[in-house]
């Protein structure tokens, strides 16, 4: 009901949002999550609602309101495999900063998508990498 009802609007986060469900509930936007297959960040300030978008609900403190579903509300979350913080400049793969973090993030790429999403789009998840080239260029490292 809450998809059908705000679908293709934009929000941001910490807005208010007054929902009509049988009863009238106030929402609140706490985060924004996007899932960038370039890793570069984007922009978290808005987004906008769409048919793709995973919608997860959390229940106030000390609200009366009793919510369905799953007790954990960590088992809902989208899946986040690359801290903000992580830096693959301190790998100290030398020269292949930047390639490393090209292939590294293409191919943990589909295992941020939930399963039924990676079914739809025909993904396969990458089962592995061949590393090749002459002695010293970081392929250990790599595979460490």
């Amino acid at each position: 009901a809450i998809k059908k009802t705000l679908m293709h609007q934009v929000f941001s986060v910490n807005q208010t949002l007054l929902l009509r469900v049988g009863k009238v509930f106030t929402m609140e936007v706490t985060s924004l999550g996007f899932i960038n297959m370039s890793g570069d960040g984007g922009d978290n300030k808005r987004g906008q609602l769409l048919a793709c978008t995973e919608i997860v609900v959390e229940r106030r403190e000390g609200s009366l309101l009793r919510m369905g579903g799953s007790a954990n509300p960590a088992h809902n979350k989208p899946k986040n495999i690359f801290s903000k913080e992580f830096d693959f400049n301190k790998l100290g793969i030398g020269g292949l900063d930047g390639e490393f973090e090209k292939i590294f993030r293409r191919a943990f790429a589909s295992r941020m998508f939930p399963q039924h999403i990676t079914e739809q789009l025909g993904l396969a998840h990458v089962k592995g990498m061949i590393l090749f080239g002459p002695p010293g260029c970081g392929k250990t490292l790599i595979a460490r």
